[in-house]
């Protein structure tokens, strides 16, 4: 299996090979209250265009690596979620949505339209890979109940979160080794370990830990060594590594409130990053000063770009419902 999932990723594009605009996609009910659709539009948020029309909500969506397709999920009460991918998104005339597979969260692992998700056709909740071109998907996570995965920058590792030996722990897959020794356990407590991400250098891997009471601390694991980065904070989740790795963005969360920090990747300078609405929902590092993120305003959820150095803060999608952004920057 682990041969196979090789040779899959053997295709990877280590640079893009086209140039668009900066751009950012998301999910919105601007149009059509009753289901989320995918919208592109400038970083700014200007230019926005509608690129489903679809009688399901579409979410999540996420840019390939060379920005020219975008990968979604759908969500029913009536049928399977199921993945879908949208090509030419660059252009005019995108095609209109291709349906990849069952399942969900889905994200590339290169430019040809090969993505992973999440799927439990076998029966559990598990990580899928699938080529273009392929009719079948495999399985690339050891069976049982695996997700939340995130493949590193250089597409050769993947880290998520998995049971193992009865706790959910943080899991490494290096698919530079050929050998059947290439799964590797991260996380060393015994809490449940979720939301990991692996830093530029795949040099570290952060994560989330929970106790029994449900607050949530940071680690980060350092040349195998695991050490808590946030046991001053009440309860902390969703830690993403900057794209240089020196900062580590995460929520800082108690009873009345969900708000973006930062901090350094030893757990000092820890800072609160301020956003125009309420509680945050999920973020992304844009580059090195900004984030993109979506926040609640009411009954609804805005977009929004801030600045973590200057603290320069701006809502770019303020109409209807919107969230999931993601950006793609050329390179």
């Amino acid at each position: 299996m682990l041969k196979r999932t090789i040779f899959l990723l053997s295709f990877i594009i280590m640079t893009a090979t086209v140039s668009i605009a900066q751009k950012v996609v998301y999910s919105s009910d601007l149009n059509t209250p009753d289901y989320y659709q995918i919208f592109i539009s400038d970083l700014d948020g200007s230019n926005a265009k509608q690129l489903t029309n679809m009688y399901v909500n579409c979410l999540r969506p996420r840019f390939s690596p060379d920005g020219t397709m975008i990968v979604f999920y759908t969500e029913s009460e009536n049928s399977y979620p199921g993945v879908y991918l949208i090509k030419n998104a660059d252009s005019e005339t995108p095609e209109d949505p291709l349906y990849i597979a069952e399942g969900t969260h889905p994200s590339f692992i290169d430019d040809q339209g090969s993505i992973m998700f999440n799927s439990d056709v076998n029966g559990y909740l598990s990580i899928f890979a699938k080529a273009l071109e392929d009719s079948e998907a495999i399985e690339i996570a050891p069976p049982g109940y695996a997700n939340q995965q995130i493949i590193s920058n250089d597409y050769t590792k993947i880290v998520f979160s998995a049971y193992f030996d009865g706790n959910k722990t943080v899991m490494l897959i290096d698919f530079n080794d050929e050998s059947e020794d290439n799964l590797y356990k991260v996380s060393e407590n015994s809490n449940s370990n979720l939301n990991p991400d692996i830093s530029r250098d795949n040099m570290n891997v952060v994560y989330s830990s929970f106790n029994q009471e449900l607050k949530g601390t940071i680690f980060i694991s350092k040349a195998g060594k695991e050490s808590p980065l946030t046991k001053d904070i009440e309860s902390a989740d969703l830690p993403k590594f900057s794209p240089s790795g020196d900062v580590i963005a995460f929520l800082n969360i108690n009873d009345n409130s969900v708000k973006l920090y930062t901090m350094d990747i030893n757990g000092k300078s820890k800072k609160n990053i301020k956003v125009k609405g309420g509680n945050i929902g999920g973020y992304k590092w844009i580059d090195d000063e900004r984030i993109i993120y979506d926040v609640e305003d009411g009954s609804n959820y805005k977009i929004g770009i801030v600045n973590i150095i200057t603290g320069e803060n701006s809502l770019i999608v303020d109409s209807g419902s919107s969230l999931f952004p993601d950006v793609y920057l050329p390179r």
